[in-house]
């Protein structure tokens, strides 16, 4: 099963729900992200999980990424976030993303994601 964090990639954004590892279930990487335990994750959470994984990517550290640090199986994804068309993402182009992506995927519109809406939205995509 692919994890959240390529899901997050993918459609939901730069995942994020924010840094999820590949080997992830999405139920270990729901469970990572979920911080404070309570079965949700709230947006807060998300956004942290967005930017700590920029920040793995961001080999270079220059404060941006280019497509060459981030997934390969992801280009559209990647050219959606990148807002200006510049080929980089800027932490804000990712988190502005992520966002939208989130409340996107709160398919009862709760303000938190739960493992089930996330279920929902992977099933979604296939």
């Amino acid at each position: 099963m692919r994890s959240i964090w390529t899901v997050a990639v993918a459609v939901v954004g730069i995942a994020g729900p924010q840094g999820l590892a590949a080997a992830e279930t999405v139920e270990e990487a729901f469970a990572r992200v979920d911080v404070n335990r309570d079965g949700a994750v709230n947006v807060d959470e998300y956004i942290a999980a967005v930017v700590h994984r920029f920040g793995e990517l961001d080999v270079d550290a220059d404060r941006l990424l280019s497509a060459d640090e981030t997934p390969k199986e992801t280009p559209a994804a990647f050219a959606m976030a990148d807002r200006d068309d510049d080929g980089m993402l800027s932490l804000g182009e990712a988190v502005g993303d992520r966002v939208i992506r989130f409340f996107a995927s709160d398919a009862d519109h709760d303000g938190v994601l739960t493992l089930g809406e996330v279920r929902m939205f992977i099933e979604e995509l296939k």
